[in-house]
């Protein structure tokens, strides 16, 4: 009975990771909802052009970098929350840091404030990298450097064409969009695309090993919830 009215208090308990995982989720909340709100509302106006073309391949451009920001962030910070979580000792305390922009630093930490702070850690940069791949594999379309049209018309028939064709010995070589997009490598879409799936993976075993801990927790609120509505 002891150890049930110890693990039902609420965490009041910091670790060296708190700063950490404050910082990364700070930065990937902030880098999301601009790269989201930049890509969801630009326009021809907001980037003082009128060439359709050239806003799209900036889209473009911005759409890749936000993925690749992202991606490499969201990796990082779970890479975080699994290493508190190997050091996960006390039994008060909840498995993962604690969000210091919105839960105390010191004090107790109310685990649904907690749960909140989680979730918007994970939804708010997963909105934007999902949003930027939407629009990189809308737009992207490789051309040669000096094209004036792509190499073909769509995101895969126009790297399959790329990977066929050999580079001429001018540099550079290809373009991520036919007017005014970056340089394409082929090592960069291999680079993102691991990135990205590095992120997923990292992402799924935190939140499993965080719900293998939470188990005892959710089973402590079931019985208390039944005690109170016994009459």
């Amino acid at each position: 009975m002891r150890d049930l009215d110890q693990k039902s208090k609420p965490d009041s308990e910091t670790t060296p990771y708190d700063q950490a995982w404050s910082f990364a989720g700070s930065s990937l909340i902030v880098v999301a909802v601009v790269v989201f709100l930049v890509l969801t509302f630009g326009s021809p106006n907001l980037f003082g052009i009128g060439n359709k073309g050239f806003v799209d391949g900036r889209i473009v451009n911005q759409a890749y970098f936000g993925a690749l920001i992202l991606s490499v962030g969201m990796t990082a910070q779970a890479c975080i929350g699994l290493c508190s979580l190997c050091a996960f000792t006390g039994k008060t305390r909840l498995p993962w840091p604690r969000y210091r922009r919105l839960e105390d630093d010191k004090g107790l930490r109310p685990t649904p404030l907690a749960i909140i702070s989680l979730v918007g850690i994970v939804l708010i940069p997963l909105v934007g990298m999902r949003t930027s791949l939407d629009k990189y594999l809308g737009k992207s379309e490789i051309s040669c450097w000096d094209a004036k049209e792509p190499l073909a018309s769509g995101f895969w028939a126009s790297r399959k064409e790329a990977w066929s064709k050999p580079c001429p010995d001018s540099v550079p070589c290809f373009r991520m969009h036919h007017q005014d997009g970056i340089e394409w490598f082929p090592m960069s879409d291999i680079a993102l695309l691991v990135f990205v799936v590095a992120a997923v993976i990292v992402w799924i075993v935190f939140i499993l090993a965080i719900l293998r801990h939470m188990d005892t927790f959710f089973c402590i609120s079931t019985m208390i919830f039944r005690t109170r509505r016994r009459p």
